[in-house]
């Protein structure tokens, strides 16, 4: 504990001074500590190398310094010129306001794995400090507590962090990046008022590698590694996954950070069927306003009902021929939606399944096979864009109301509560020469090239009709 060292004039001797060194002298016992002070729970040395050091005193429950909004009143003050590094050593839990602010000497600091809070000003104006390490258990950044640490160049925030106060790297004028260490999914950082003002022209966030993949979010959009920092002012930010996953049913439902919604058929899984949500809505629910675009992948059946209900800013939606229903209100109040194709492998569309989509202009149905039927719930199209009509892919059936064609300037809307059937609108399809002829349901001929022929040459007719005569 004794704290005297042995001097030979005014040098110390060290642990790696040579034993031959010491040899024919007359050497001195001296006290190293220059300062010893008292701050709150603990115990402030310094010594004569300008070493500032920092412990729990014994017999404290807490290692909490006191703070100094008059950094004259510190202790210390009257040395700090002396002091070129400081070492805060494990126990010490908060680091005291205006602490060690305008050590315009210091160069290095070492925080433990115990400090918790770092003070308002608790740094402020260390101009030469080059680099600082914040551990993980540190969960508060005061208010400027950085500021004016022109040497700094990048600082990492660990993924402990809850908040960082107003200006806390402000006038850093050589920080040109913050890493943030990736933190748990819906975990918040406050960010203060002008946090990184001041800081080097186009500074910008980084993230720690790492298999997490969570980001920060400000409300919908991504801060990525090219946001600025003084974008993310004043702000609170969310850490969310950049890939989002959920289970439906037999399905896989993954939403990215661009809002891409994707539904696949789980492997191993029978069929491809999503569940309803009759009673509790989706595990994305909350996130519905996240989704823009929604892609169903091939081996997906039946898409659930209630299941994408109110996604307001959903835009497009891609359904593949392996859909054979739609549940009821699955789409309803999609007020971003324009348009949709209905594959020709649907049956089935649930009561107002696309109701409520006031954007909603264009409904394309994929021609199915003769004889197939589509049934339609109740009001599925209601208040929809005002004038959307009916729109039909390529091939050679339509949609027949018992013996009436649903034509393409039919009303979309008008499709509720019946069961259409789908069939054949060519009534006739011959050979002549090199082309095929058609004769459609409306009494339009159609001669066209023969795919893979070299020549559209017609066949002659003089002594046995064609074939449609």
């Amino acid at each position: 504990e004794n704290t005297n060292k042995l001097f030979d004039g005014t040098n110390k001797i060290t642990t790696d001074t040579l034993l031959t060194d010491i040899q024919n002298k007359s050497l001195t016992w001296k006290n190293t500590i220059v300062g010893r002070w008292t701050s709150g729970n603990c115990t402030v040395t310094l010594d004569d190398e300008g070493k500032l050091t920092v412990s729990k005193t014994e017999g404290k429950t807490t290692g909490n310094m006191a703070g100094y909004d008059d950094v004259s009143n510190r202790p210390w003050h009257d040395v700090c010129e002396q002091i070129t590094s400081v070492v805060i050593e494990n126990g010490v839990t908060s680091i005291g306001n205006g602490a060690f602010a305008y050590f315009y000497g210091l160069t290095s600091v070492t925080i433990p794995n115990s400090v918790t809070n770092i003070g308002i000003n608790a740094f402020a104006g260390c101009s030469n400090l080059a680099s600082v390490t914040i551990p993980d258990s540190v969960t508060s950044i005061g208010g400027a507590a950085f500021s004016s640490c022109a040497g700094l160049t990048n600082v990492t925030i660990p993924n402990s962090v809850t908040s960082i106060g107003d200006y806390a790297f402000a006038s850093c004028s050589n920080l040109e990046n913050v890493t943030f260490t990736p933190g748990a999914a819906n975990n918040t950082l406050s960010i203060g008022e002008l946090a990184f003002y001041d800081t080097k022209e186009d500074a910008t966030v980084a993230y720690a590698n790492g298999e997490n993949t969570n980001k920060l979010f400000d409300g919908n959009n991504k801060i990525t590694t090219d946001t600025l920092l003084i974008d993310i002012q004043n702000k609170t930010l969310t850490w969310k996954a950049d890939v989002q996953t959920w289970t439906s049913g037999n399905c896989t439902v993954t939403l990215d950070s661009e809002g891409t919604m994707t539904v696949s058929k789980t492997e191993g899984k029978e069929n491809g069927n999503m569940a309803d949500y009759t009673e509790v809505p989706p595990d994305w629910y909350e996130d519905k306003n996240d989704i823009k675009k929604v892609v169903f992948e091939d081996g997906v059946t039946s898409i659930g009902q209630l299941a994408f209900y109110q996604c307001s800013n959903m835009t497009s939606v891609t359904i593949p021929n392996s859909v054979t229903t739609i549940g009821q209100y699955a789409f309803a109040y999609c007020r971003g939606l324009t348009s949709v194709t209905i594959p020709e492998s649907m049956t089935s569309i649930g009561d107002y399944a696309f109701g409520y989509c006031p954007d909603l202009a264009s409904v394309t149905f994929t021609p199915a096979t003769a004889n197939n039927t589509l049934t339609f719930g109740m009001e599925v199209f209601i208040n929809i864009k005002d004038g959307a009509t009916v729109a039909y892919g390529d091939g050679d059936t339509m949609l027949f109301d018992g013996t009436n064609k649903i034509k393409a300037d039919t009303i979309v809307a008008e499709l509720s509560d019946e069961t259409l059937t789908w069939k054949n609108t060519i009534v006739g399809t011959w050979t002549s020469g090199n082309c095929t002829v058609t004769l459609d349901d409306e009494g339009t001929l159609t001669v066209s090239k023969t795919e893979g022929k070299t020549t559209g040459n017609m066949a002659d007719y003089q002594g046995t009709p064609p074939e449609w005569y």
